[in-house]
């Protein structure tokens, strides 16, 4: 009786064991949850999936990823039509970037800007007048 009692403890002792250990593994991945934004990382805040359909969508094959400063990268003379697309916590942009920005747009190009913040000296272009309270 007693060796039943003690086999039966030690069977509910592993399993729960197992459970908890199975439940805190979370199968194996482990995430970042710091906002980074990297352009190839496949966590929540990666960008994988974005270049992957970006990639997908682009009519061409000029897909490229930009590690200059806006003003010299993005054309100012009309050519071929592009988009610029920039996903990010925020972005710099000093008074060059923005208006050679504003001259790609005004070009017939696209522009999309996801930040929390948007650039200041582009919103003070975009938004000259404040608003009245």
């Amino acid at each position: 009786m007693r060796s039943k009692h003690f086999f039966f403890t030690a069977v509910v002792v592993i399993l729960l064991g197992l459970l908890i250990y199975l439940i805190s593994s979370n199968g194996g991945r482990t995430y970042t949850w710091n906002e980074h934004y990297k352009e190839l990382s496949k966590g929540p805040y990666g960008l994988a999936v974005v270049f992957k359909l970006l990639k997908a969508q682009a009519k061409t094959e000029k897909f490229t990823l930009l590690k200059k400063r806006v003003n010299k990268a993005l054309p100012t003379e009309p050519t071929e039509k592009s988009n610029y697309v920039f996903v990010g916590a925020g972005q710099f942009l000093d008074s060059a970037d923005v208006q050679t920005l504003l001259t790609f747009v005004y070009n017939g190009n696209d522009a999309f800007i996801a930040t929390q913040v948007l650039p200041f000296r582009l919103m003070a272009k975009l938004y000259p007048k404040t608003c009245k309270e």
